[in-house]
């Protein structure tokens, strides 16, 4: 992506209509791992396509919170396994409607509020391997 990858909202949502992308307000309301307060995500609403409301490592409060957000403001709701170990990988995933089975079509499909997202928690192991990963991300 390089160094012009906007950081502003504001410009990271032009940059990605211009390349037919979609936003997603992720982990709103969890500040610890970089999520969005939820009253930013409410003042920025028309910014985001869809709302992460469910997120397999956050805790499940919070998450609750995301839900009723994304229910208030009629916004299309997605689920994330937040996998930054292999064990994490489809934890809690979104169940996406597709009429084309590629990128384009996975798109076109959240824009449209055409998703299920899952409820899922981490098994032991995955959050051991997280550990290491965040301690490992620490001191390399």
């Amino acid at each position: 992506m390089g160094d012009d990858f906007p950081r502003a909202v504001e410009e990271l949502r032009e940059w990605a209509v211009e390349r037919g992308c979609i936003t997603i307000a992720a982990h709103p309301g969890y500040s610890r791992y970089h999520g969005i307060p939820l009253n930013a995500v409410s003042r920025m609403a028309r910014l985001f396509d869809a709302i992460e409301v469910w997120n397999a490592y956050t805790p499940p409060h919070f998450n609750l919170l995301a839900m009723k957000l994304a229910d208030d403001l009629g916004h299309t709701p997605v689920s994330g396994s937040d996998a930054h170990v292999p064990s994490m990988v489809g934890v809690a995933p979104t169940l996406v409607e597709v009429d084309s089975d590629n990128a384009e079509g996975v798109v076109e499909a959240i824009a449209r509020a055409r998703t299920r997202p899952t409820i899922g928690f981490p098994g032991v192991r995955a959050i051991i391997e997280n550990i290491g990963w965040s301690i490992y991300r620490v001191i390399d």
